[in-house]
């Protein structure tokens, strides 16, 4: 249940880090820092013996600082599925986020695999549009949870986990061709 949490972390740090990568649009390549403090939400299903799978979304605000020192914002949510092989306690999560910034919306997905404190993975931009059409960029991403409450109810689907957390990509790579 915990993996859940580190599932929801990673999306809300990989939706995090595509925003902060824009920063100020020009076209060109890049480097940015990213930090991204996020909350979650979603359902828990027992999908077979010592298995669950998480279904939710992941929102929140990502601080980026770009190679050239500047600081920027952007809105983001992340739906993903996280499966959690309770015997080993580890989770594989993949998600997409939409990065909501002036000038057009960036795109991702990302992968994660780890334990339920910390999980490592990577996040690839998939597509853009407005001043951020064409953009392409990935970077590893780290995502680690604060706090969970945890439901009881997990068969019926009910909601069962809420959870704060903060993703961090140290140096994720872009590339904006101009845009439209």
């Amino acid at each position: 249940m915990g993996k859940r949490l580190r599932t929801v972390r990673a999306a809300s740090f990989l939706g995090l880090l595509i925003v902060g990568l824009v920063g100020p649009v020009s076209a060109g390549d890049g480097v940015a820092e990213i930090i991204a403090p996020w909350e979650g939400n979603g359902r828990l299903y027992k999908v077979g013996p010592g298995r669950l799978q998480f279904l939710g979304s992941f929102e929140g605000i990502m601080y980026v600082r770009s190679g050239g020192g500047d600081f920027d914002t952007a809105l983001f949510v992340c739906p993903a599925i996280e499966e959690i092989d309770v015997a080993s306690n580890t989770t594989t999560t993949h998600g997409r986020c939409h990065i909501v910034i002036a000038g057009g919306n960036i795109f991702s997905e990302f992968e994660c695999v780890g334990d339920r404190k910390i999980c490592k993975g990577s996040m690839t931009l998939t597509a853009g549009t407005g001043e951020f059409a064409g953009i392409t960029g990935s970077g590893a991403m780290e995502a680690r949870t604060v706090m969970s409450s945890l439901g009881s109810d997990v068969a019926s689907g009910h909601p069962v986990e809420e959870a704060s957390g903060i993703a961090v990509w140290p140096s994720f790579e872009y590339s904006v061709p101009g845009g439209e």
